[in-house]
């Protein structure tokens, strides 16, 4: 496990502490291997305050990975992970929609509690976002979320694909996860 107390710089740039921690972790990462990172308190809130600051696409993957190999999750990042799913870059709306289920869903899962209500209807607006594969990995969400989903069950039947689905394996994926949550919560 890494024990890191790297941090960010609060001049609009990442620190080289920072770059050098997410770099090794982007080379464990291409030898295979799975690190896993226990984020210190000032780590994390020089990340928010990057995150929040200075929300470029280099700090929100940097922030996104090291949350996404991080050994517990982490709540006090909710709100940003939540705001990162409205960015343009559909690469970094997928991996916020990862770094949501581990801490988001994972957090108040674990203290036995719902998610609030905003936090379930944000992750609803995913569900028309132009990219199939930002449509997929919402339904992964909503499977994680739970009984919660269900809140969402009519806009999650509007983007069902129609019989070309089957031409293109993005919506043919969206296709199988809509009828495994169907059958999941025993729907129409």
């Amino acid at each position: 496990m890494i024990e890191t107390s790297h941090s960010l710089g609060h001049n609009g740039a990442m620190t080289t502490h920072f770059k050098d921690l997410f770099q090794q972790t982007l080379a464990r990462l291409g030898q295979g291997e799975h690190p896993q990172l226990t984020l210190e308190q000032s780590t994390r809130q020089d990340m928010l305050i990057e995150w929040g600051e200075n929300p470029n696409k280099q700090v929100l993957l940097a922030c996104l990975c090291l949350l996404d190999h991080s050994v517990k999750s982490y709540p006090e990042f909710n709100d940003h992970i939540v705001k990162t799913f409205f960015h343009e870059d559909d690469e970094l709306v997928i991996f916020a929609l990862g770094a949501f289920c581990k801490h988001t869903i994972t957090s108040f899962h674990l203290k036995g509690e719902r998610l609030p209500h905003h936090y379930v209807e944000n992750l609803g607006k995913l569900l028309g976002h132009p990219s199939w594969e930002v449509k997929e990995w919402t339904l992964r969400a909503l499977d994680e979320l739970g009984s919660q989903a269900l809140f969402l069950w009519p806009e999650v039947i509007r983007i069902k694909p129609g019989l070309g689905a089957f031409l293109s394996p993005k919506k043919r994926t969206v296709a199988q996860l809509i009828e495994f949550l169907k059958k999941k919560y025993h729907k129409k």
